[in-house]
Parts: structure tokens; sequence; C-alpha cells
């Protein structure tokens, strides 16, 4: 048996865990239960690889431009409310 989980598990590039290659046997024709099958994964060490969350890569800090000139310069101190409206995009 250990032959066979050996097969489907390096077969499938170390992505089936215990319960995966269960079915996998049992598509084989072979009789055996979960805990059978984990317990052998364990003895040979065998495990699953588990998937890594997607984080995308979206700043690029080596771009070699400038940062955005301050425009507030330009006009000058406020002198009343609603004359200057700023945003920040700033992220963690």
């Amino acid at each position: 048996m250990t032959t066979a989980i050996d097969k489907i598990f390096w077969e499938n590039s170390r992505r089936y865990g215990s319960r995966r290659v269960l079915e996998a046997l049992k598509e084989q024709g072979v009789k055996a239960g979960r805990h059978r099958v984990r317990r052998l994964m364990q003895e040979q060490d065998w495990r699953a690889i588990q998937p890594r969350s997607f984080v995308p890569k979206t700043t690029n800090s080596r771009h070699g431009l400038i940062a955005c000139p301050n425009r507030l310069i330009e006009f000058g101190k406020p002198t009343a409310p609603n004359q200057a409206w700023v945003g920040d995009i700033s992220a963690p």
C-alpha cells in the first residue's frame, strides 16, 4: 500500500494530503481507511505542500522618478476655508 501512496503523492507534486490520496486509491480500487493512509504518510514523513495566499506586489520603490511637486506652495497660505483641498493615498 505504501508504494501506491508514494506513487500518488509524488505524481501530484506533493500537493495531495491523506484525504485526496485516499480518493485516488479508491478510484484505483484499493480499499483503505483515511486514518491508515494518514498513518502511513506520517511514518514516511510525507506532508502535502500548503498553498500560500496570493499577495500582489504593486509598489516599485526603485523606479527613479521624483515625487510629485508640492503645488500648495505655489498658491500661498489659504486665507479662508475651502480654498485648498488635499488628499493622501499612502498605504501601510
